[in-house]
Protein backbone atom coordinates (compact mmCIF):
# COMPACT_ATOMS: atom_id res chain seq x y z
CA UNK A 1 0.00 0.00 0.00
CA UNK A 2 1.26 3.63 -1.28
CA UNK A 3 0.44 6.40 1.35
CA UNK A 4 0.31 9.73 0.28
CA UNK A 5 3.45 12.24 0.23
CA UNK A 6 3.51 16.03 0.78
CA UNK A 7 5.01 17.62 -1.76
CA UNK A 8 6.37 21.63 -1.11
CA UNK A 9 8.82 23.67 -3.69
CA UNK A 10 8.83 20.71 -5.66
CA UNK A 11 10.97 18.43 -2.81
CA UNK A 12 9.11 15.75 -0.86
CA UNK A 13 8.49 16.89 2.48
CA UNK A 14 9.34 14.69 5.54
CA UNK A 15 5.90 14.69 6.62
CA UNK A 16 4.19 11.45 5.49
CA UNK A 17 0.26 11.55 5.72
CA UNK A 18 -0.91 8.18 7.16
CA UNK A 19 -4.57 6.44 7.40
CA UNK A 20 -5.39 5.52 11.53
CA UNK A 21 -6.26 2.15 11.08
CA UNK A 22 -6.52 1.39 15.29
CA UNK A 23 -9.88 0.88 16.60
CA UNK A 24 -11.08 3.45 19.14
CA UNK A 25 -10.94 2.98 23.11
CA UNK A 26 -13.32 3.66 25.71
CA UNK A 27 -11.88 6.92 27.50
CA UNK A 28 -14.17 9.73 26.49
CA UNK A 29 -14.38 13.91 28.30
CA UNK A 30 -18.13 12.96 28.80
CA UNK A 31 -17.10 10.29 31.11
CA UNK A 32 -15.40 13.19 33.41
CA UNK A 33 -17.59 15.09 35.51
CA UNK A 34 -18.36 19.25 34.06
CA UNK A 35 -17.29 20.27 37.80
CA UNK A 36 -14.02 19.14 36.93
CA UNK A 37 -13.32 20.51 33.48
CA UNK A 38 -15.08 23.81 34.55
CA UNK A 39 -12.47 23.93 37.62
CA UNK A 40 -9.63 22.65 35.18
CA UNK A 41 -10.55 26.00 33.11
CA UNK A 42 -10.92 28.70 35.96
CA UNK A 43 -7.48 27.73 36.79
CA UNK A 44 -6.13 28.19 33.76
CA UNK A 45 -8.07 31.36 33.12
CA UNK A 46 -7.39 32.52 36.62
CA UNK A 47 -3.52 32.36 36.21
CA UNK A 48 -2.99 33.44 32.35
CA UNK A 49 -2.77 29.92 31.02
CA UNK A 50 -4.36 27.92 28.05
CA UNK A 51 -5.57 24.47 27.93
CA UNK A 52 -6.18 22.08 25.30
CA UNK A 53 -8.33 19.11 25.14
CA UNK A 54 -8.17 16.16 23.03
CA UNK A 55 -7.92 12.48 23.26
CA UNK A 56 -4.62 10.19 22.38
CA UNK A 57 -5.42 8.37 18.45
CA UNK A 58 -6.27 5.26 19.62
CA UNK A 59 -8.61 6.31 22.04
CA UNK A 60 -6.74 4.93 25.08
CA UNK A 61 -6.63 7.86 26.92
CA UNK A 62 -7.43 11.92 27.13
CA UNK A 63 -5.21 14.71 26.47
CA UNK A 64 -4.49 17.72 28.18
CA UNK A 65 -2.30 20.29 27.51
CA UNK A 66 -1.22 23.13 29.45
CA UNK A 67 0.48 26.26 27.71
CA UNK A 68 2.00 29.38 30.44
CA UNK A 69 4.51 31.45 29.66
CA UNK A 70 7.14 29.30 27.99
CA UNK A 71 6.02 25.81 30.02
CA UNK A 72 4.22 23.24 28.26
CA UNK A 73 2.52 20.38 30.43
CA UNK A 74 1.26 17.22 28.91
CA UNK A 75 -0.74 14.84 30.94
CA UNK A 76 -3.04 11.38 29.23
CA UNK A 77 -5.71 10.36 32.06
CA UNK A 78 -7.55 8.06 31.68
CA UNK A 79 -9.85 7.84 34.35
CA UNK A 80 -12.17 10.74 36.58
CA UNK A 81 -9.10 9.98 39.84
CA UNK A 82 -6.28 10.57 37.48
CA UNK A 83 -8.17 13.99 36.27
CA UNK A 84 -8.77 15.24 39.84
CA UNK A 85 -5.13 13.79 41.21
CA UNK A 86 -4.06 16.13 37.95
CA UNK A 87 -6.38 18.91 39.43
CA UNK A 88 -4.78 18.87 42.47
CA UNK A 89 -1.04 18.68 41.63
CA UNK A 90 -2.21 21.74 39.14
CA UNK A 91 -3.74 23.70 42.15
CA UNK A 92 -0.71 22.81 45.05
CA UNK A 93 2.27 22.80 42.65
CA UNK A 94 1.78 24.50 39.81
CA UNK A 95 -0.66 27.35 40.23
CA UNK A 96 -0.70 29.39 42.85
CA UNK A 97 -4.36 29.75 43.96
CA UNK A 98 -5.59 26.70 45.94
CA UNK A 99 -8.52 24.19 44.82
CA UNK A 100 -11.73 24.91 45.85
CA UNK A 101 -13.22 22.66 47.98
CA UNK A 102 -16.84 21.31 46.74
CA UNK A 103 -19.06 20.32 49.57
Amino acid sequence: MEYPVSIRNGKKDSHVVRPNYRGLGSVSWRDISADSIAELVRLCASNSAAVMFGATSDGGALSLCILMDRDKIKEYPRTQTEIDSFLLWLSTEYFSPPLSTKK
